[in-house]
């Protein structure tokens, strides 16, 4: 299942992942969908080597309620770990 829902992810990246980057990634494509992951800024950013703005923008995906905190919030003490 996982497996397959990120398969699309993998055809959309023209970069290399490392393996926190492939975690995440796997992660995302199962909670949101292949085909939206793929699409997703998430993926785009990667491709353009912005891995903060890429990180920044999972927290577009998390459904957080109003008041909603700041991506940077979010992904405090997160972003050097999955995109080193």
């Amino acid at each position: 299942a996982m497996a397959t829902e990120a398969r699309p992810v993998w055809k959309a990246l023209w970069i290399v992942p490392n393996q926190n980057q492939i975690d995440a990634l796997t992660a995302f494509a199962y909670n949101v969908g292949g085909a939206a992951a793929a699409g997703s800024s998430v993926v785009r950013y990667l491709n353009e080597g912005r891995f903060e703005d890429a990180a920044d923008s999972f927290a577009l995906w998390t459904g957080a309620t109003s008041p909603r905190p700041s991506p940077r919030e979010i992904s405090k003490g997160w972003v050097p770990k999955v995109f080193e």
